[in-house]
């Protein structure tokens, strides 16, 4: 009699998932940032066996270009994206705003077109300003002026009263985007004349004397 044997089979079936770093992360690191700041850390998601760093607009990055911590540079204002990428799949990207950091504008030559010098003696009614927004304002000027209105907003308006020298003009203010602030200074010339030189009113010295050719 013939015994037969049946062999019963298992089939387990494997089922392998790949993920992405890209997945459910991103670039960490401060935005926005202000204009001119240096050295700011950029983390990419973790995970990423690899990692390739580009920023746009033509920015350079200063450090760690295949690691996954990069320094940036920020030196000009604007709208900029950040992106890393294992070289395989879709790049992990980071759009990060740089505001412009405070200036401070007062008035203008008009011969020149540049800032304005003092003369000796008194200039009342100058004003000075800078951006609105950064609430309060803190505002200095040096001992030849007296801040006659504004103090504590965006726009002043100095007497400079006795003028013998170089003159300045600085505020403080707190950051809107929370960025440092340090103080901002405005240097003004001194020309101890009673205004600005137009060149076409220099009087041209004429030879009364004829000058004949030697030959």
């Amino acid at each position: 009699m013939k015994k037969h044997f049946y062999a019963k089979c298992s089939f387990v079936m494997v089922v392998f998932f790949l993920t992405t770093a890209s997945l459910n992360s991103q670039i960490t690191g401060p935005n926005p940032v202000c204009e001119g700041i240096t050295g700011v850390a950029y983390t990419a998601p973790a995970g990423m066996a690899a990692h390739i760093w580009t920023v746009s607009g033509g920015l350079t990055y200063i450090a760690g270009p295949t690691s996954d911590v990069i320094l940036m540079d920020w030196p000009l204002r604007g709208l900029w994206t950040l992106s890393v990428s294992d070289g395989v799949n879709s790049p992990v990207t980071l759009d990060v705003t740089v505001n412009p950091v405070r200036t401070i504008t007062g008035p203008v030559d008009p011969l020149t077109n540049m800032p304005a010098t003092l003369g000796f003696g008194a200039t009342p009614g100058q004003i000075y300003l800078t951006e609105p927004g950064w609430d309060p304002y803190i505002w200095t000027v040096s001992p030849g002026g007296t801040i006659v209105s504004g103090q504590g907003t965006s726009q002043i308006t100095i007497d400079w009263l006795a003028v013998k020298s170089h003159q300045t003009v600085s505020v403080t203010s707190v950051d809107p985007y929370g960025c440092s602030a340090p103080e901002t200074v405005f240097m003004i010339n001194y020309f101890p004349f009673s205004g600005p030189i137009d060149p076409g009113a220099i009087p041209q010295f004429v030879d009364p004397l004829p000058h004949f050719a030697a030959g």
